[in-house]
């Protein structure tokens, strides 16, 4: 039964919130010489780029130019190149390691992510923590390579089928997500999608915006894992997409 399991990042497995404002204020000192920079609110299910470019337009530049090119490198530069930062700031939200050692270790599952957040930031959050080697990075989808979690999400399935060398349909890809904008990309139907109210989201909120089955967190390992195994085996999705391009 082969499923692409692709994991969201930020309040699904860890949470940096802390780390990434301070590294989105010192992007927007460094770059626009603001005292005082003005950061757009939190919001969970947007991808950097798209955060990056509201900070500059909030701070009076040109979210369209090219500095935002550099912003989103300086961004990226910050993260990677502080992992005790990131462990100091941050944490692995509770059960987050168990439910990604078993997942990895189904049977026929292979183990990717598809976040908003730049390749280098999520590669940088999960090694942080020692998270890393429990994905397969040539099955991912990033911020910096689509503009919505569903093209992230399509990306992912992309990649995951070049490195399989066979596709992954929607009903055989499952996102773990704690959104609202991960839980529509099941409405959409461009993949199952198990929720986890670990985030600003509840439970109900989850399902109303279309996840196909919620969980309050990622504590109990068993539970995880047997609705994992439920998707493996019902591999309808809720909806049907039309066919994407790779580039979508």
């Amino acid at each position: 039964m082969p499923l692409l399991l692709l994991w969201d990042i930020d309040h699904t497995l860890v949470t940096t919130t802390r780390f990434d404002r301070r590294a989105y204020l010192a992007v927007a000192t460094r770059l626009l010489g603001t005292a005082d920079p003005v950061l757009p609110p939190s919001g969970a299910g947007r991808t950097e780029p798209h955060t990056m470019a509201e900070t500059l337009r909030l701070n009076g530049a040109d979210p369209g130019g090219p500095l935002v090119g550099r912003a989103l490198e300086l961004f990226g530069d910050l993260v990677a190149g502080d992992p005790g930062g990131l462990r100091a700031q941050g944490r692995v939200l509770p059960g987050a390691r168990e439910a990604m050692a078993a997942a990895a270790a189904l049977p026929g599952v292979r183990v990717g992510v598809a976040t908003g957040n730049l390749r280098s930031v999520a590669r940088a959050k999960l090694a942080a923590f020692g998270l890393d080697r429990h994905v397969e990075w040539g099955c991912g989808g990033y911020g910096d390579t689509a503009a919505t979690k569903a093209g992230v999400v399509l990306r992912a399935r992309h990649a995951a089928g070049l490195r399989a060398g066979r596709e992954f349909p929607a009903g055989e890809t499952l996102l773990v997500g704690d959104s609202p904008a991960d839980a529509a990309v099941a409405a959409a139907g461009h993949a199952r999608v198990l929720g986890v109210a670990t985030g600003r989201a509840d439970a109900g909120a989850l399902a109303r915006a279309g996840a196909d089955a919620v969980l309050a967190d990622l504590c109990d390992t068993r539970a995880f894992t047997a609705a994992v195994l439920s998707f493996a085996r019902d591999r309808v999705p809720r909806g049907t997409a039309p066919p994407e391009a790779p580039g979508a």
